[in-house]
C-alpha cells in the first residue's frame, strides 16, 4: 500500500497543481470529470494502433414447437474495426517505479492514468478503450522482470482486481544488445465468476526496447467466451501497436 500511496500522490498534484493543492484523496484524484491540469511532459510517446473484433452466438435449442433439430444454433455478433493513434504524455515519475501519464485517442481530450507494475489506476468515471488497456501495461517502468536477459528466460505477471484474476507469461525470444531490443512471446489468461463470468486466453508477441523501457511492436490476440444461461458468446479480438513517435528516441 505505500507504494501504491506514492504514485496516487504524484497523480493527485498532477491533478491539483494548478490549483495550490499538494495532494487528494485518490478518489478525488483519479474520479475527477474536470481535464487533467496542464503539466510539463517529461517523455511523449504516439503509437500507432489497429483493433479488430469479430464474435460469434451459439444458442441451445430444443426443438419444441420451433420446427428446428435440438442443439446449437450458430449467429454472428458483433464485429469491430478500427484504426488510431494512442497518444501518451508520461507528466510524472514516482520514487516507486509509477508513473502518471496523460492517454489520448485520436486528439480526443485526455485523461490521466496512473500506471504502477501491472496496476492501472483509473478513477471510475475514466473508461479506457481495449487498445488502450492492451498497451498501457507495457508501459510500466518495471515491465522486464526476468533475472537475466537472455534468450529463454521468462517472468510472470498476475493481477487480481474486480473480481477479475490474470496471469500472463512472458519468454524472451531474442536479444539484439547492439539495439537494445528483446524479442518476448506473450501467453496469457483471465477469468472471472459470478454474474459476469468469462474466460479469455491472449497469445502475441513483442519486440522491447530495454534501454528506453517501451514496446516498439505489440501484437495480441484474445479469445474470450461468455456464457449467459443458454447463450455461449465467443469474440476474438487482435491489436496491433507501432511505436510511431517518442521523445526520448531522440536522446
Amino acid at each position: 500500500m505505500k507504494n501504491r500511496m506514492s504514485l496516487v500522490a504524484a497523480v493527485a498534484f498532477a491533478f491539483c497543481a494548478t490549483a495550490g493543492f499538494a495532494a487528494a484523496p485518490k478518489e478525488a484524484v483519479l474520479g475527477a470529470d474536470a481535464p487533467a491540469a496542464a503539466l510539463t511532459v517529461i517523455r511523449h510517446m504516439a503509437f500507432g494502433v489497429d483493433y479488430d473484433s469479430q464474435s460469434t452466438i451459439q444458442t441451445k435449442v430444443s426443438g419444441i414447437g420451433i420446427g428446428l433439430s435440438s442443439g446449437l444454433v450458430n449467429d454472428d455478433g458483433p464485429e469491430a474495426h478500427r484504426r488510431s493513434t494512442v497518444s501518451v504524455d508520461v507528466v510524472a515519475a514516482t520514487a516507486d517505479g509509477g508513473l502518471a501519464v496523460d492517454i489520448s485517442q485520436d486528439r480526443s481530450p485526455p485523461f490521466r492514468v496512473g500506471i504502477l507494475g501491472d496496476d492501472l489506476m483509473l478513477g471510475p468515471n475514466v473508461a479506457c478503450t481495449e487498445e488502450e488497456q492492451a498497451l498501457l501495461p507495457y508501459l510500466a517502468r518495471g515491465f522486464v522482470k526476468a533475472d537475466t536477459v537472455t534468450v529463454g528466460a521468462k517472468w510472470s505477471a498476475h493481477s487480481y482486481g474486480g473480481g477479475v484474476s490474470a496471469l500472463t507469461t512472458y519468454t524472451i525470444t531474442s536479444v539484439d544488445d547492439a539495439g537494445h531490443t528483446i524479442g518476448l512471446a506473450i501467453s496469457g489468461s483471465s477469468s472471472s465468476q459470478g454474474v459476469k463470468a468469462f474466460d479469455a486466453t491472449t497469445t502475441g508477441f513483442a519486440t522491447y526496447d530495454i534501454s528506453k523501457l517501451v514496446p516498439l511492436k505489440l501484437d495480441l490476440t484474445t479469445r474470450t467466451v461468455v456464457s449467459r444461461g443458454e447463450r455461449l458468446g465467443t469474440v476474438i479480438a487482435h491489436v496491433g501497436a507501432t511505436l510511431d513517435e517518442d521523445s526520448f528516441q531522440k536522446t
